[in-house]
């Protein structure tokens, strides 16, 4: 749940400061990345499209998948409880039995 709650946060934090990324080539012939070109002629700065590459469906479907094991997982502590109280409910009763039994 941790994992997911993070990559979440990721997702939503990069598209919150995702901006129009630029390519342009300085006067020595070296090629750039930024988002803020300085010093140079507008008109040679490329901007590049960059999709978006978050799948809603895919994390709806991990978002299920984990929300199931949970559940899971829940109903198992649950049973386990359930089997260690009946284990030892039975051992108090042999203790007891124990007790009152003559020799």
């Amino acid at each position: 749940m941790k994992l997911l709650l993070l990559v979440a946060m990721l997702v939503v934090s990069s598209q919150a400061t995702a901006g129009d990324i630029k390519k342009w080539v300085d006067s020595e012939g070296l090629t750039h990345y930024g988002d803020k070109p300085a010093g140079i002629d507008q008109s040679d700065v490329e901007t590049l499209n960059i999709e978006d590459t978050f799948d809603q469906q895919a994390y709806d479907e991990a978002t299920e998948r984990n929300d199931a094991r949970e559940q899971r997982l829940k109903e198992s502590d649950k049973e386990n409880e359930k089997a260690e109280k009946e284990s030892a409910k039975a051992e108090d009763e042999r203790k007891e039995k124990l007790k009152t039994r003559r020799y």
